[in-house]
């Protein structure tokens, strides 16, 4: 028999024997065999930066980099990408061929929260990658503090089962130099301005 490697979650197989001599147990008449069906979805998640750290205000590329690892098509796929709130989407670098992106909003209406890619079907040994830039908003800070790091997480799910789900979620920290306000007294004048303790390389 061949198994549809598109169908699940689950198949039945059942078997089953008559004959044309009366029975007086037909409980034992029939077996049914569950076939599970489960893959193995892995996504990491990579990013670009100008300079270590990136300063704020500075274009981030994130890059999504997921894959099925079978052994069966996977069905129903979301990629979900939490955006940090210090970090505001602007746009895709490279469109996914088969994916459908929808941007959540959230709830104060302010920003993209989440962006969420969704595909019927992905075949085992199906790969690819998405590209998107956002922007490292500015923050204040003190002048005590250097750096803040923003997490930005993503994952992958499916409707089947997950034989690994320990590689359906990636996360990439990336360091934002903060600045802070300085004020410097000129002779006649008072000038503020955005000054940082940190070196960009």
């Amino acid at each position: 028999a061949t198994l549809d490697r598109s169908a699940g979650p689950n198949v039945v197989n059942r078997a089953a024997i008559a004959g044309e001599t009366p029975e007086s147990d037909l409980t034992n008449n029939v077996s049914d065999l569950d076939t599970w069906l489960e893959t193995d979805l892995a996504i990491e998640k990579s990013f670009e930066r100008a300079g270590v750290p990136n300063p704020a205000g500075e274009a981030l590329t994130y890059t999504l980099t997921y894959g099925n690892l079978g052994p069966f098509d996977a069905q129903g796929v979301f990629i979900t990408d939490t955006l940090p709130v210090s970090v505001t989407y602007q746009d895709i670098v490279s469109p996914p061929p088969g994916w459908a992106l929808s941007v959540v909003i959230s709830p104060d209406l302010s920003r993209p929260e989440k962006l969420v890619w969704y595909t019927p079907t992905l075949a085992v040994g199906a790969a690819g990658q998405i590209s998107y830039w956002a922007i490292a908003d500015e923050p204040i800070a003190d002048p005590f503090t250097d750096l803040i790091t923003i997490v930005n997480r993503v994952f992958i799910t499916n409707t089947l089962a997950d034989c690994d789900p320990g590689n359906n979620r990636a996360q990439v920290p990336t360091a934002v130099e903060l600045l802070y306000l300085k004020t410097v007294r000129l002779p006649g004048a008072v000038v503020v301005v955005w000054e940082t303790a940190m070196e960009v390389d």
